[in-house]
């Protein structure tokens, strides 16, 4: 009887820590590193571009309409890609929105600065 309730916690201790690392695994997910430099990827409900002509300004994103806003830099290395329209990246230039669609932001967590944007419809 006693070797069965040892048994029984063991299992549920071994359960309840697997459940923490997916836990933690899942939360962490979204950060990587990726050519040594340290990387967030972010879904957001709405993004605003401000730029200037040499393709450089900020962009302010928001998770959701009532979330924080994050201010990321933009650079002319940033790449675009409309999923609405291509694979590959699309040229862009100082006019960029998205409008009501979707956007993911690949974005260096140290600087700021954003690699990606990836656009697509909430459907």
């Amino acid at each position: 009887m006693i070797q069965s309730i040892f048994n029984f916690r063991t299992v549920a201790a071994l359960a309840l820590t697997l459940t923490l690392c997916q836990t933690i695994v899942a939360n962490d997910a979204r950060k990587n590193f990726i050519g040594g430099t340290k990387q967030s990827s972010v879904e957001f409900s709405t993004a605003k571009f401000y730029l200037t002509n040499s393709l450089t300004g900020t962009a302010v994103v928001r998770e959701c309409p009532d979330c924080d806003p994050l201010r990321l830099k933009v650079t002319p290395s940033m790449v675009v890609i409309d999923r609405d329209v291509s694979p590959l990246p699309i040229q862009w230039n100082a006019r960029l929105s998205t409008g009501l669609r979707k956007v993911d932001v690949i974005y260096t967590t140290d600087s700021k600065n954003i690699d990606q944007v990836l656009i697509y419809s909430a459907q």
